[in-house]
């Protein structure tokens, strides 16, 4: 007799038990969700991170209850790892370091090259319009005269009002 898993992959009786333990294991997910690996608190009990890395998680052994408990936990149950394996996990540890510090530098140098845009765009602008401005006052220009042309007047004519010289004779022809 077979039995069918279900498709969680969790049966009747690990769900019951989940169902009890919920709550609590919430809680503690949510007080401890940004704890570091288990992984790198181990590779600082083993002091086997370098320089600020290394410091930063001993320190947090140091400081922290839970986390020295976990490491305890973890060096009872005994899981040795290979020369490959540790090479392995330092790199992981390694570019996560590389990754973070990196994003920091790019936070820190924000405020910066938005100074440097905005000064370039001031300076920018600025030249752009001292172009366009004339170079120097130009002469007030002249109002527009206009030219009328006036007709010649017109020539007089003038008659003569003088009686003309004729002589009338009474005879009939």
């Amino acid at each position: 007799m077979s039995v069918k898993r279900p498709r969680d992959g969790w049966d009747r009786d690990e769900r019951d038990v989940l169902d009890a333990i919920g709550p609590a294991l919430n809680d503690l997910q949510t007080r401890h969700a940004g704890d570091p690996p288990i992984e790198l608190l181990r590779a600082a009990r083993a002091d086997v991170l370098p320089g600020e890395l290394g410091s930063d998680a001993s320190r947090l052994l140091e400081t922290s209850r839970w986390n020295r408990a976990l490491v305890e936990g973890a060096d009872d149950a005994d899981a040795s790892l290979t020369d490959e394996e540790q090479s392995r996990l330092l790199r992981r540890i390694h570019t996560e370091h590389r990754r973070t510090a990196n994003r920091a530098w790019t936070w820190r140098w924000q405020p910066a090259f938005a100074t440097a845009a905005l000064v370039a765009f001031v300076t920018g602008t600025t030249w752009i319009l001292w172009r366009q401005s004339p170079e120097s006052p130009s002469a007030p220009t002249p109002d527009a005269q206009i030219a009328v042309a006036n007709p010649p007047p017109a020539p007089s004519y003038l008659l003569p009002l003088d009686k003309p010289q004729i002589k009338v004779s009474a005879a009939k022809r």
